[in-house]
Parts: structure tokens; sequence; C-alpha cells
């Protein structure tokens, strides 16, 4: 391959988005005037791989633009699309995983006294609509540079499209448990220390307010759960250190935090159930107010539960489903936090008792509710249903392949979700939401203990970290 031409390919690869599949047809077209051959009758074949499959179309994108550039330059040996993406790949900076996006701010200078202040408008609800249907590939998966292999503590996508991880419980080949307030950031396809946490904690909540900021709640404290922590701290992506906040009037761990985005209560987060100090879940909730620093009490739940899921639905409303209730009964019940009244009610119950399952928010307004222990609090499901909100009830959808619990579940934005790991479970599968079905089912390297989306890709981190990516793994974007 000639200089001209290999600087020609970069130059096309480097300027693919992160993200949006949707432009790679614009991409290409740019790819054919930068070569001066464009070949307008090879269009509509292109075209027409689009709809079909996605890896056909990826492929032959790649020799199409291949061949292009060679007649640019004049004659050239015969190649293939492994030639496109051999060694010269490697050396494309762009190329590596990263949580980077071409819109992501610049690193802000540290001011000497950053304020702060909410923003002026709720974050938009996550369950808009996509714009294109779910890219039909195998997708992929790579390893990813190391990080503190303790570190298995929530993990959050920060407003400059960095990640933050921090905290985790690690249990010694000994069986000594430890835990850690320490806390990195993925960045650059790397992993990096940042400031550390006021406290240890494990099975607490990390939630990305709406000036940016990272509010960290609760956690257990002692292995026996009787002091499980009530303090809460804020991470300032700026300074990237911590510092204390209000605290809760209730210790908890293994409860749940959304932020809420209508209403007069929109940037406040909502702090429900969990396990406090003692043997019981709780009923209680509490509001955290960025502004002020401080919690407030609200209304309680209408059963107790701890290991249960939260999801912010369209219309404001947060949707807590499962747990495990004061009798250790585990609760097929759901519930409804009205933010207006600050109330909760009843609403249809699940098909089937669940607690430490996912519930994720689809772009149709739905929830995809799966996997978790079963009603002997026991054995794990592989079954999964989905929560209709303008019906107010579940109904079963397709099963996963592996029954799990404790796991990961994240959409893309093409309307896909990723489900990985889970407690004695490394493998990954995704659930297409226009078929309600399964598929895709993979060997991790480790154990999962969080996931982060950035679009067409998610970081499962672990030990060791790795990246999922929508993408066919001989595409260059996603490597």
């Amino acid at each position: 391959m000639n200089d001209q031409m290999e600087e020609r390919l970069r130059s096309y690869y480097g300027s693919l988005p992160s993200n949006p599949p949707t432009r790679l047809e614009t991409d290409v077209s740019r790819a054919f005037d930068q070569a001066g051959k464009r070949q307008p009758s090879m269009r509509p074949a292109w075209r027409s791989t689009w709809r079909p499959a996605f890896g056909v179309m990826a492929a032959g994108a790649a020799v199409l633009i291949a061949a292009l550039i060679f007649r640019g330059l004049g004659p050239a040996p015969a190649t293939s699309p492994s030639a496109i993406t051999g060694p010269s790949q490697s050396a494309i900076p762009t190329a590596s995983p990263s949580l980077e996006t071409s819109q992501a701010s610049p690193t802000p200078t540290a001011a000497p006294t950053p304020t702060f202040t909410p923003s002026p408008s709720p974050t938009p609800s996550p369950t808009l609509r996509p714009t294109s249907t779910p890219l039909r590939t195998e997708g992929s998966l790579a390893r990813v540079s190391p990080m503190l292999p303790y570190l298995s503590g929530p993990a959050v996508r920060l407003q400059d499209g960095t990640a933050l991880i921090e905290g985790g419980l690690t249990v010694s080949s000994n069986g000594v448990h430890a835990k850690t307030n320490q806390a990195e950031i993925f960045k650059a396809g790397a992993f990096q220390p940042v400031g550390s946490m006021a406290d240890a904690r494990y099975e607490h909540t990390a939630t990305v307010l709406n000036d940016g900021r990272v509010l960290v709640v609760g956690g257990a404290d002692l292995m026996d759960g009787i002091d499980n922590l009530a303090t809460a701290e804020i991470y300032d992506p700026l300074t990237t250190k911590f510092t204390r906040t209000g605290s809760m009037a209730q210790g908890r761990a293994d409860h749940t935090a959304s932020l809420l985005v209508k209403g007069e209560s929109a940037g406040r987060v909502l702090i429900a159930g969990g396990f406090g100090g003692g043997t019981l879940p709780l009923k209680s909730t509490e509001l955290y107010d960025p502004v002020t620093g401080e919690f407030t009490a609200t209304g309680s739940m209408t059963v107790a539960r701890q290991d249960h899921t939260a999801t912010l639905l369209p219309s404001g409303e947060i949707l807590i489903a499962g747990g495990l209730d004061d009798n250790s009964n585990v609760l097929a019940s759901a519930e409804l936090y009205d933010p207006g009244t600050g109330t909760f009610h009843a609403t249809g119950n699940m098909t089937t008792p669940r607690t430490k399952q996912t519930a994720t928010a689809l772009y149709d307004g739905t929830v995809l509710i799966a996997g978790g222990l079963g009603t002997d609090g026991i054995t794990p499901l592989s079954s999964a249903e989905i929560y209709d909100p303008a019906t107010r009830s579940f109904t079963a959808t397709g099963s996963m392949g592996i029954a799990r619990y404790s796991h990961t579940a994240t959409q893309l934005a093409y309307g896909q979700v990723v489900v990985a790991g889970g407690q004695g479970t490394d493998s990954a599968e995704v659930y297409w939401v226009d078929t309600g079905k399964f598929g895709y089912e993979r060997a991790l390297l480790g154990q999962v203990s969080a996931a982060v989306t950035m679009s067409d890709r998610v970081l499962l981190t672990g030990d060791p970290p790795e990246m999922y990516c929508s993408w066919p793994a001989s595409f260059s974007p996603c490597q």
C-alpha cells in the first residue's frame, strides 16, 4: 500500500463518528468525493445492502472505497478487506475504544471556586425514540486497559463523555472482605485514578446531577450490615475530587437513586428503600436537593423493599419493582412514585417475583425487566417481561439464553439492550427490541461489575474490563 493511499484510508476512518451508523452513507459519499473518482452507478448497489445486512454493507463499503482510491492513484496490486483492517489501521489514533465523542466538551479549566447551578431545563427523558432500526450485526467484544480490580462499585457516564467508577468490595482468596474509597475515570481508552471518596463504600448508588456533578449515596459499612451509611458526597468533575454533602436521615444499602426530570422536583434525586441498619428493608424514601445539599423525607413506598429496581418513565414517574420485603419474601409487586404529589401508588404486578433483576427504560417508553432471583430467593431466572406505562401492566417477552442475577442491562443508541455478567456468569447477550428476543451469546473474560453506555458501545467494568461494540469486529471505529 503506497503512502498516498494509506493517508486517504486513514483520513476516511478518522472521519467516522464514534456513534451513528445512520451517518455511514454520508461518510462513504465523502470518501467517494475525496477519491476523485465518484461513480454514481455504484451507489444503488451499495445502498441496497444497507437494510438487509449491516455486516455485508460494512465490508462492501470498505472494498468499494479501497477500489476507488486505488483507481485514483493508478494501478495497484489487488487487495482485500483484511488488508484495510491490517497493521495500518492500528496506527489510527481514533481507532482505540473510548467513551469520548465528537460532541464531548473540552477539558474545562479549573476555576478557584467553581459554582454549580441546576440546569434551567430538566434532563431529557431516556425514552426518546431512536432514528433507525436496531443494527443486525454480531457486534464485537474487546479487552480495554486494566482498572483497579476491586473497583466493583457503580459506574456512570459523565457529561464530558468519560466514565466514573467508585468504591466496591472484594473478597480475597483467604475469605477476607475489604471495601474501598478509591475511584477512577475511563478517558481516552484508559482508566485514570481520581480523588478518593470520604468514605469507603459498596452497595451504594451514584447519580449524575443536571449540573454534571455526581451524587454518591449510602452503602454498606460493616459486613454485618448494622451500620449502613447515611452519608453522601459529591464528585466534582472539574477538580476530580469528592466532598461531603448532607446526610440522609437513615443509613441505606441496596437502595435505588433516581434523578427526577419533571415538575417542581426536577433536578432532585429520589432515594428509595434499601437495607437499613439492623435486619429489615425500608419503606421510607428521601429527596436530595442539589441546591441546598440536603435530604428531606418524601412519601413512603407501599411495601418495604431492598434489591429492587427504579426506572424513570416518560411521564416523569418512577417505576419501583420487585425486591425483598421485610419478611424476606421475593416481591412481584410494583408501584409508581408521582413527583408532583410525592406519593407512591400500586401498579400491576410482574409476571413473576424477582429480586436483583435489571430494569431498562426502552426508547418506546416501555421497560424491560430481566432475570433476577425467583420466588425462593436462590434460583436465578432467565425470563424477562415488559412493563407498559400506557396499560400499567407487565407482559412476558423472550427469555435470556442464560439465567442471571446481579447482572447489568444497558441500551445502545439503536435500541438493542446488552445484558452482561451476573453472579457466576461470565457472558453477554443482546435483546432485540423489535423482535422481543435475545441472541448473541458470547463469553466474557471475567466477572462484570458495572456497565456504561456510549451510543454504539458499552464499557463493562470488572477484572478485566471489556468493551462491547455493536459494529462488527472487522470495522475500524470499534477497535
